[in-house]
């Protein structure tokens, strides 16, 4: 009797186990997607910006890459090297954190595009935070992470 009792219990432990196992995989496999959805979502809005900027709409080149930043922004950091390359940190290759890498790039060419629009106050406000962030780069630096970055994204554009 009492291991027939002792077998239904270990049986029915092993059922909520495997019931929770279940459920939290579940739950971080959509987290994962969910996040993944996000990053391509980004790199959509970057490529847009890239064809503004081919088309000089700095204007709306400068949003969208100011948005693919906000996304970016909600995105939890291990997921961004899950099946997803970011591919400035590959070309540019001058950071430790991807996302970082994708953020800073984000953030030079939102400056950039400003000051292609003549608004420099704006501009010169994100240059400071950046440099700000990373004092050993100064201006220059970061509108050629700008241009690098736009070239590299304009290069995609053209294999498609």
């Amino acid at each position: 009797m009492r291991t027939i009792l002792t077998h239904a219990l270990s049986g029915l432990v092993g059922a909520l186990l495997a019931t929770y196992a279940c459920l939290f995989l579940s739950s971080l496999a959509s987290f994962t997607w969910q996040d993944e959805l996000k990053i391509r979502a980004a790199y959509a809005l970057r490529q847009e910006g890239a064809r503004a900027a081919q088309a000089d709409n700095w204007e709306l080149a400068g949003g969208q890459f100011h948005s693919a930043s906000q996304i970016a922004l909600t995105v939890a950091t291990k997921t961004w090297s899950i099946g997803y390359p970011i591919y400035a940190w590959r070309l540019i290759g001058f950071s430790r954190d991807p996302d970082e890498t994708f953020l800073i790039s984000n953030l030079s060419i939102e400056a950039y595009s400003m000051q292609k629009q003549g608004r420099l106050d704006a501009a010169d406000k994100i240059y400071s935070e950046l440099i700000k962030n990373d004092p050993s780069k100064n201006r220059g630096y970061f509108e050629g992470v700008a241009e690098q970055t736009l070239s590299a994204l304009n290069a995609q554009i053209a294999r498609k």
